[in-house]
C-alpha cells in the first residue's frame, strides 16, 4: 500500500516565509477548490 501524501504535503508546500525588515512574515494560502466555507 503506497500511500502518497496530498493535503498535507501542499499545505505545507503552499506556506510561504520571507523576510522583510527583520520581520518574518508567512502566508499560508489554501490551494483553490480547498476553501473553507459554510454550506448550510
Amino acid at each position: 500500500m503506497m500511500a502518497r501524501p496530498s493535503s498535507t504535503e501542499a499545505a505545507l508546500l503552499i506556506v510561504s516565509c520571507v523576510t522583510e525588515k527583520h520581520q518574518f512574515l508567512c502566508t499560508v494560502k489554501p490551494p483553490e477548490g480547498v476553501q473553507k466555507e459554510h454550506n448550510p
